[in-house]
């Protein structure tokens, strides 16, 4: 598909939505692959960069994964992201599912990571991101760095954080101090408020314009209640 847009640029140029499903089967032996293969990959990537500096009309990006291993990835993801944001400045709407959440792997033990250049995206009029598990100890998703991201994006009208693991919860505290003066839409999924709902109630007081709100798996039985109490959505 990259080559195909690489040789048309005027197909290229008119694209609007980007669609990419990385889905690999599950259980699907690994095998070894040959230096001609990684090569292939990097020009695979290397195309994908070229065709996004074309994209500039591009509005609508879509990219879910369901594998964890970075074997299975065409393209650093760091490096799409960089590309995106430099190349597509009129994206406004992203769609994330799948391990995106980091970057590269810190040279310390390995057990750190660097946030992802997801995290450098600003603009964005919607957002949804699908969170999946990297480390099988990892229960809670500290959502600083997808905070920091949309609080950058004043013109926010619908906002979806999901938990995919059925183990692990998204620790919402620092979405609390977010204000997004234009949001409509609210989804919720496997999230943790924290211990007291203070800072939760007055992230709904500060967004009045609210009008959809969905909250589901969510650790407080008084959550939903007490958020319709301050605003005027609809379920």
């Amino acid at each position: 598909m990259w080559q195909h847009l690489l040789e048309q640029p005027l197909r290229a140029e008119n694209v609007q939505t980007l669609k990419i499903n990385d889905y690999v089967a599950e259980r699907t032996p690994r095998i070894a692959q040959p230096a001609c293969a990684n090569a292939n990959a990097l020009h695979v990537q290397e195309t994908c960069v070229e065709v996004l500096k074309r994209m500039r009309d591009l509005k609508y990006v879509e990219w879910r994964r369901r594998s964890l291993d970075p074997a299975d990835l065409w393209i650093n993801p760091d490096v799409f992201w960089t590309a995106l944001k430099r190349y597509c400045p009129n994206v406004i709407s992203l769609t994330c599912s799948g391990n995106f959440e980091c970057g590269n792997c810190s040279q310390e033990g390995g057990s750190a990571f660097t946030p992802s250049k997801l995290f450098d995206i600003e603009g964005l009029k919607s957002y949804s991101q699908n969170f999946l598990c990297v480390d099988a100890w990892r229960h809670l998703y500290d959502s600083t760095h997808v905070s920091g991201m949309i609080s950058r994006c004043a013109e926010l009208q619908s906002l979806h954080l999901r938990s995919r693991d059925a183990s692990s919860v998204i620790d919402a505290r620092p979405l609390w101090q977010c204000r997004f003066p234009k949001l409509q839409y609210l989804s919720l999924m496997a999230v943790m408020p924290g211990p007291d709902l203070n800072s939760a109630m007055t992230f709904f007081s500060a967004h009045p314009s609210i009008t959809r709100l969905r909250l589901l798996d969510v650790w407080a039985p008084d959550l939903l209640s007490k958020a319709l109490g301050t605003t005027d959505s609809n379920l």
